[in-house]
């Protein structure tokens, strides 16, 4: 008897078994994270526990609407989950990776460090957008108990999510440290700015109706949009680093990452070129804020830039110079001054710093009347002269330890931020001795030395006996350089220039192995030309 095998019912389109969870263009990392996410227990309970805090907080303020305190705990339990509980879960996220030796395994599957990074940080940020929707429906009841501005607590939730999701992506970011107390360390100093930022918004802002109507008026969009990209940039450095150090070495990391640097720089200038020339039509009170922000941001960003770009090791390899050499001349070009490594971060620091030296020194000339405005010399001793001794003094000192290090050091020490931070702080330690010393001893022969430091000439023009006032009389005039002022100017101009000159030799020797790759990859691209 033949036995008759029945075929199994097809199953329909519409079917739970036919649907799929996630579609395939998200990716794998983020897919992974935000299932493990969810089922976590710390996000669980937190949910939970979050949930029914509010119901109690809720409850207590429809019997008592006009209780301050009910309304402070109400965004402290939300703000607790958000910008406290659930960054926690992204400040080990790269390190279990690194050191469960699965990062291999990960950047076999084609995943790059930024998308192993960015998955890991949006699936946290995920969770926190998910835990804001969760609050919706207490925002309504307490519209219909107490009469609250809705819109307003929306903006608030916004405003805290955001604050949030940037906490975690800083911590996920720099998640890659090796050692726990460095981890450990930067989780305080994270949560305790991200905190005291919370609570000062909670305790000020929260109950003031006009604040947002306020802010607005203080900063305008363009004070608004310096913010959002200081925060945005931080994000995406931290981020970028944990990329760096996730994905593989073929990865040029170092050109996205120079690039969107200069591109934050343009927005600060802009912006502080526009406060400048708006004082006429626009009040100071709205011009000011949004200019000393793009100061201080642009300061601190192109000094990252600066570090981080000489600090680099050289990743000699063809897919690094392939997508450069692919685009000619100019490609190459691009890629001096775009390649991984010390030798191309050498010339993007000099075209940075000279950026900016020409941009700062054409507005304190204007503001000087060196253009014809108000009148006066070059070398009339004004603030235009002090603001370029200071910042001669400033550059000429970011080149000091790639220098030292390349010319003496070079055999015994391996090159990496730490190691550069190591050499200006042995800079900033010799100029400061120099400088107690010649104090100490009433001898301007000790100056003399020092004036190889960039940085010794803003203190020795502050030592001229021309300078000195009635308390320094006592100090024997010889005790001082016998130099003009703008003779210290000039000689800390040419100092600047020779440790930059320098520099910019040991960048165009260590670029010879780079063009060495580069004439290899065009060789074998012209050859797979021709079989093709």
């Amino acid at each position: 008897m033949n036995a008759v095998t029945a075929e199994p019912p097809s199953v329909p389109a519409t079917s739970p078994q036919g649907l799929r969870d996630f579609h395939d263009f998200l990716s794998p990392m983020l897919v992974k994270e935000l299932r493990q996410g969810t089922r976590a227990p710390l996000f669980i309970w937190s949910l939970i526990v979050m949930n029914l805090l509010l119901t109690v907080v809720v409850w207590l303020m429809a019997l008592s609407p006009d209780d301050n305190g009910l309304a402070n705990v109400f965004w402290y339990t939300i703000t607790g989950v958000v910008c406290g509980v659930l960054p926690l879960r992204a400040s080990n996220a790269l390190h279990d990776e690194l050191r469960g030796g699965t990062i291999d395994t990960l950047v076999l599957t084609r995943l790059t460090g930024w998308r192993i990074a960015l998955g890991k940080w949006v699936a946290v940020a995920a969770q926190q957008v998910l835990t804001m929707v969760t609050v919706m429906p207490y925002l309504l009841v307490r519209y219909f108990t107490g009469g609250v501005n809705v819109g307003q607590e929306l903006l608030w939730l916004a405003a805290f999510l955001v604050l949030g999701v940037a906490v975690a992506g800083i911590l996920a970011g720099f998640s890659w440290l090796p050692h726990f107390l460095l981890r450990a360390a930067l989780m305080i100093a994270v949560l305790w700015g991200g905190g005291a930022m919370v609570s000062e918004l909670i305790d000020h802002g929260v109950q003031d109706a006009d604040f947002w109507r306020n802010g607005w008026d203080r900063l305008g969009w363009r004070g608004m949009l310096v913010l959002l990209l200081a925060v945005s940039h931080a994000v995406f450095f931290a981020l970028d680093t944990g990329a760096g150090r996730a994905g593989s070495k073929v990865e040029n990391r170092s050109a996205l990452r120079r690039l969107v640097g200069v591109g934050a720089l343009c927005v600060y200038g802009y912006m502080i070129w526009w406060a400048v020339n708006a004082t006429a039509s626009a009040p100071r009170s709205s011009t000011e804020p949004a200019m000393w922000m793009s100061i201080t941001f642009g300061i601190f960003t192109a000094t990252v830039l600066v570090v981080q770009a000489m600090a680099e090791n050289p990743v000699p390899l063809a897919p690094v110079v392939e997508p450069f050499v692919k685009r000619g001349r100019i490609g190459r070009l691009a890629g001096k001054f775009l390649y991984p490594g010390w030798p191309s971060g050498i010339w993007f620091s000099f075209v940075i710093v000279i950026s900016l030296s020409i941009a700062a020194a054409w507005h304190m000339s204007v503001d000087a009347g060196l253009l014809g405005r108000r009148g006066g010399g070059f070398f009339s001793w004004s603030i235009f002269n002090k603001a370029m001794l200071a910042m001669l003094a400033v550059l000429g000192t970011l080149a000091v330890p790639p220098v030292l290090y390349h010319l003496v050091f070079k055999r015994w020490l391996p090159w990496n931020a730490a190691v550069y931070v190591l050499f200006l702080a042995l800079a900033l330690a010799a100029h400061l001795i120099i400088a107690t010393s010649a104090d100490g001893l009433d001898s301007a022969a000790v100056y003399y030395p020092g004036m190889l430091l960039p940085s010794m000439g803003a203190t020795a023009a502050g030592n001229l006996a021309e300078d000195a006032g009635p308390e320094m009389l006592l100090i024997r005039p010889e005790a001082y350089l016998n130099l003009t002022r703008e003779t210290v100017l000039a000689i800390t101009a040419l100092v600047t220039a020779a440790w930059w000159t320098a520099a910019l030799l040991l960048g165009l020797r260590g670029m010879r192995e780079m063009t060495a790759v580069e004439e290899e990859a065009a060789a074998g691209m012209a050859a797979a030309k021709m079989n093709s």
